[in-house]
């Protein structure tokens, strides 16, 4: 297999997770991966009789694959977004041309500072004598010194204006509560693959879990650049977007911060002729109605679940693979192939062979003519080297090792090392499938 083949695959299947890649092209090369794992793990059982024997005992035994999926859909009900969208026209223009009326005031001033003075004045003066300064008898003149004088003044604090008033503020909280809900649902799909296999060794009982759990969320992007773009056919986060910008505007319009929060209804409304009878104002009281009676969180959850069934070819590519790792953990942390007990004794030992060199009568290796051997690393008990000597054996050892290696593995071939340690295999497990490739051709 090429190693730079594999490396573009590997390369390529980072790129798809991070979404650099089309989707369908990522699907692509894993089952491209897929294809070159079943036919690395079909070379394997074909090479080694072992590996045959674990992807029996674990077809054997009893494997639970279960795939599972759950997704988790949110649905915003547009009947609130497009109620207050219709409404939105009538009541800007309410809020842009507010109803007022017109209010007599009035106010006591000195008679050379009076300018306002009416029939109204005159019945004030009249039931108040002490503004009188004098009065002549004989022309009956009254010489006022204060005079009331009455103006008339707009006022906007009208029933209709303080109906809208508390609209806007109704509406304020309406829909800001479910903008913040909204900006927190996301759309989510979890798959979990879950694999048991119950399995037996002639002196043991075996169980093999893999378990991957992927979680792909999806939100909608609330903000939107242009709200002038955003009509009926937009996604409904951006009108809503639009809305809540609208009465952020219309809480700081002159009118809605003059009356404050003071000059507010309360229900039930009082149906006054202007209400009922403008249709601008009867729209208001329309979405007033509607947002009353509104007891709804504006959005719904909906929840799907379902299984998948696995292949027979994938359930034999878990089968290979939970072979690979079984005759991993075995060489690994069993120590099946090597003794961890002579590594504490020794300096090395390769393949449990059992010759010494007496290093004070300067015994030669295996080869018996002073070598130190082909294949066999010098090692020596510790107890009897000095740390000088140790350290010299042990380098010494280092280049015997990386020389044996070399010799060893060129058996399985450049191109099919490369992909053994692509796939996470060590060098101890090269080497001893170097050795069986050698007793199985009669070498040994």
């Amino acid at each position: 297999m090429d190693y730079k083949a594999r490396e573009g695959i590997v390369d390529a299947a980072d790129v798809a997770v991070s979404e650099r890649v089309d989707y369908k092209e990522a699907l692509s090369e894993y089952g491209e991966i897929g294809r070159d794992v079943r036919r690395f793990s079909g070379a394997i059982a074909g090479d080694f009789a072992s590996f045959r024997d674990i992807e029996r005992m674990l077809n054997d035994g009893e494997t639970d694959v279960q795939i599972h999926s759950r997704e988790v859909r949110y649905d915003i009900d547009e009947a609130w977004v497009k109620m207050i969208e219709e409404t939105i026209p009538h009541l800007d223009k309410v809020i842009r041309n507010p109803r007022v009326e017109l209010k007599e005031v009035g106010d006591v001033k000195r008679i050379e500072q009076s300018r306002s003075i009416n029939s109204q004045s005159i019945i004030d003066l009249g039931q108040h004598s002490n503004y009188v300064n004098s009065y002549d008898p004989e022309t009956n003149m009254v010489s006022p010194a204060r005079i009331l004088n009455v103006t008339n003044e707009e006022d906007d604090t009208t029933y209709e204006n303080k109906f809208i008033n508390t609209l806007v503020r109704q509406i304020y909280f309406f829909v800001n509560y479910r903008f913040r809900k909204i900006r927190e649902m996301v759309n989510q799909t979890v798959t979990t693959y879950e694999v048991t296999s119950d399995f037996k060794t002639p002196t043991a009982d075996g169980k093999y879990t893999l378990s991957i759990v992927l979680t792909d969320s999806e939100t909608e992007e609330a903000e939107c650049d242009d709200m002038e773009d955003i009509s009926e056919d937009s996604p409904l986060v951006h009108r809503i977007t639009k809305i809540k910008k609208l009465i952020d505007t219309y809480m700081n319009s002159e009118l809605i911060k003059k009356l404050g929060e003071r000059n507010v209804v309360r229900p039930p409304i009082t149906r006054t002729n202007i209400l009922t009878k403008n249709k601008d104002m009867k729209a208001c009281l329309t979405l007033w109605e509607f947002i009353s009676s509104y007891n709804k969180p504006g959005y719904s959850a909906e929840i799907n679940e379902y299984t998948n069934e696995l292949s027979r070819e994938g359930r034999d590519q878990i089968v290979s693979l939970g072979a690979f790792q079984y005759a991993a953990f075995r060489y690994e942390h069993m120590g099946e192939g090597e003794s961890n007990e002579h590594h504490d004794d020794m300096l090395y030992d390769h393949d449990g062979l059992e010759e010494s060199i007496d290093r004070e009568a300067g015994q030669s290796g295996a080869d018996g003519n002073g070598g130190l051997g082909e294949a066999n690393p010098v090692y020596a008990s510790r107890d009897t080297l000095t740390p000088a000597e140790r350290e010299i054996l042990r380098t010494l050892n280092a280049a015997l090792e990386a020389d044996i290696v070399y010799n060893e593995l060129s058996l399985l071939g450049k191109d099919n090392i490369a992909g053994y340690l692509s796939l996470g295999m060590t060098i101890e497990q090269l080497r001893e499938m170097a050795h069986q490739t050698k007793r199985r051709r009669g070498n040994i």
